[in-house]
């Protein structure tokens, strides 16, 4: 039901931001004017919410199919903190992004960054299959990459607060 909400939600936001993005001023005379990415976007995630859409619908229909034709409930012997980061993995998520952004100016970007794919990278992966040396060389390399991309590529320069 929660992916059903979640594909919902996102396309009539995807249809929104279509349908705002016709209100954006072009100041110049180009072919392609300012409204073409965020058109492009929305039209993305418009499609991307449909699939997400059918398929919770076809995993919701499979999982009544199941319920109804399967033996009683048994503990399956995970540890209390394992079921309550599987149920509250998403508000979790919600938490770690406002303590990245709060850390962001202070920490920078290379350490914050990391910090938060690792942290996030962990969140998400389930207790049995925490590969702890394929998140932690992510966690580093993406951020890293990253940094020099925009910085020596592109010249935009990030925030380094404590390793300035």
């Amino acid at each position: 039901m929660k992916d059903i909400l979640s594909a919902s939600g996102l396309m009539i936001l995807a249809a929104y931001v279509y349908v705002a993005s016709n209100e954006i001023v072009s100041k110049t005379n180009m072919d392609i004017g300012p409204d073409f990415m965020p058109k492009v976007a929305a039209i993305l995630i418009f499609c991307l919410s449909a699939i997400m859409l059918v398929g919770a619908i076809r995993t919701q229909k499979t999982a009544r199919q199941d319920e109804s034709s399967a033996a009683p409930a048994v503990e399956d012997g995970r540890s209390k903190l394992a079921r309550f980061l599987d149920n509250y993995s998403d508000w979790l998520s919600i938490v770690i992004i406002i303590l990245y952004g709060l850390a962001f100016s202070s920490l920078g970007f290379v350490l914050s960054t990391s910090l938060y794919i690792f942290v996030q990278g962990l969140l998400l992966s389930r207790s049995g299959q925490r590969r702890l040396v394929a998140i932690a060389v992510t966690a580093v390399a993406v951020p890293l990459i990253s940094n020099f991309v925009f910085v020596h590529l592109m010249h935009v320069f990030l925030p380094a607060g404590i390793l300035e």
